[in-house]
């Protein structure tokens, strides 16, 4: 399920659970002191024995409290992570960030030390900076120090066979294999 086919669905649960409906007319309401004002004259016409013609009565528009006819989904603003590329919501990046950080130096404390890579540094973000010319600046600086997802995905996807027992071991992790550092502890 995609998330604009997701979203819609949201949306018509939501819409099925807080939409308001007069029981004499029929008439759907967003809004619960509209949607009550109108029961209150509805139920009135209704008990007069006018309910017909209150509900053809001529020059009547839609209200506005009516459903919208095709409400858009919001795009939410999202930012990408200077350190995996990912994209977040703007409240969510600097609680992702910080994880991030973490997970970025625990993976280059494993590493030896010739391969190790210092932590990136943020990108200023400045008020005129538009959301796309702050992407692509992210993007950027991932590709020039060495960090962008599909470069961190293209390295791991190498693997390499161990020549004494045979398994296969992702080539940045291959220093990490217990039959590799047992060979090199005996030699």
């Amino acid at each position: 399920m995609s998330q604009d086919d997701y979203n819609r669905a949201a949306l018509k649960i939501f819409q099925a659970c807080h939409m308001l409906s007069c029981k004499f007319c029929s008439r759907t309401f967003w809004d619960e002191e509209k949607f009550e004002q109108h029961v209150r004259i509805c139920e009135d016409v209704a008990t007069d024995g006018a309910r017909a013609q209150h509900a053809k009565s001529p020059g009547r528009s839609p209200s506005p409290n009516t459903s919208p006819a095709s409400p858009s989904p919001k795009q939410i603003p999202s930012l990408l992570c200077h350190i995996c590329g990912k994209q977040f919501g703007t409240a969510s990046l600097e609680i992702h960030m910080r994880q991030c950080a973490k997970k970025w130096e625990q993976r280059q404390a494993t590493k030896p030390a010739e391969l190790r890579r210092a932590l990136p540094h943020r990108p200023e973000r400045t008020p005129d900076m538009t959301q796309e010319t702050y992407d692509s600046l992210i993007k950027d600086m991932a590709k020039t120090e060495g960090m962008a997802a599909e470069a961190v995905e293209e390295t791991s996807a190498v693997l390499v066979n161990c020549l004494k027992c045979g398994s296969t071991v992702a080539g940045d992790q291959f220093h990490l294999h217990i039959c590799h550092q047992t060979e090199v502890a005996t030699s």
